[in-house]
């Protein structure tokens, strides 16, 4: 008796599943979605060395020997954005009021430093550059670094070196 009530069970949850579905279509909708992708060339970074040569202690070089470059070549008429770190800070590549530390690389238990207020012109032509966003209408872009350098009275002889970590990427 006990399994027949539970053969009896099986059967009416069975049917329950398997024909209390709604098969009224009315109530589903299905469509399908494209899936698109573009390739381009991969970007390509050439960088150059902001050169100050020599530096009186207590006074400023207002321009550099060798002004820095930073080459960037990929897909022709596409957008890329710049972004520039320099010691753990992200740095506006619009603004000439920021400063980068440079380290005594002769004598590193002390902490002297020279100070270097980076300027980023756009192209041949030195354009002010207005936001980080660049268009690569012929394929290349080049972005000068300059800027100026502080020695402080304070400095030891020797040669200062600092560094900027440079990150290009396809705008969307």
């Amino acid at each position: 008796m006990k399994r027949k009530f539970i053969f009896i069970l099986i059967c009416i949850i069975y049917s329950v599943l398997a024909f209390g579905r709604n098969e009224n279509k009315e109530y589903e909708v299905e469509d399908t979605v494209g899936i698109k992708a573009i390739v381009v060339k991969p970007i390509k970074l050439n960088l150059e060395l902001v050169d100050f040569g020599s530096v009186v202690k207590g006074q400023t070089k207002e321009q550099p020997d060798v002004q820095g470059k930073i080459i960037i070549t990929g897909d022709k008429k596409s957008s890329v954005k710049i972004k520039i770190r320099c010691q753990e800070q992200e740095l506006d590549i619009t603004r000439e009021d920021q400063v980068i530390h440079l380290k005594n690389i002769d004598n590193k238990f002390k902490n002297m430093n020279l100070v270097y207020y980076p300027k980023f012109v756009l192209g041949n032509n030195q354009e002010e550059i207005i936001n980080d966003n660049f268009s690569l209408d012929k394929g290349s872009l080049n972005i000068y670094s300059r800027g100026k350098v502080f020695a402080p009275k304070s400095s030891e002889k020797g040669s200062y070196l600092g560094e900027m970590e440079i990150q290009v990427y396809y705008e969307k």
